[in-house]
């Protein structure tokens, strides 16, 4: 209801529609078809343009690949809706939450040269780097 809100245009009441059904999937006790619920909750509220809270939401899920597949879903969101500088950071915490598997595809999408630094062995000879692009410690040869 709240993503047919959001598509329509009606954002606010998205966002009150995504509150109570927040409230109501942390109601549900099987881990599993909560993270799912809240999952589709931080679509909604990305969709509905309250990117914070549903990166939020989405970190709240305690299942690491759970996290990261809401996450992802967030970004992807946030990409169809042009705001990649966020996608970007909220992509970043999937990589950190669960597996990069879970995660490369929206990577890709968002960096294209990653592919590159993956599949080429002698590509970040080649660049200088120590490290994958983008990974913390990162550095040029000197």
């Amino acid at each position: 209801m709240a993503g047919a809100l959001a598509r329509a245009g009606q954002h606010e009441q998205a966002a009150e529609v995504a509150d109570q059904a927040e409230t109501a999937a942390r109601s549900i006790t099987d881990p599993d078809w909560q993270a799912k619920a809240l999952t589709a909750v931080a679509r909604a509220l990305a969709q509905a343009g309250q990117h914070q809270q549903a990166a939020d939401v989405a970190r709240s899920i305690t299942d690491a690949d759970g996290q990261a597949r809401a996450l992802v879903e967030v970004a992807e969101t946030l990409v169809a809706r042009q705001a990649t500088g966020q996608a970007r950071r909220v992509a970043s915490a999937a990589c950190a939450a669960g597996r990069w598997t879970t995660v490369l595809g929206l990577v890709l999408s968002l960096e294209p040269s990653a592919v590159r630094a993956l599949t080429e062995p002698n590509y970040r000879h080649q660049q200088g780097e120590t490290r994958l692009p983008g990974s913390q410690g990162a550095r040029q040869q000197t």
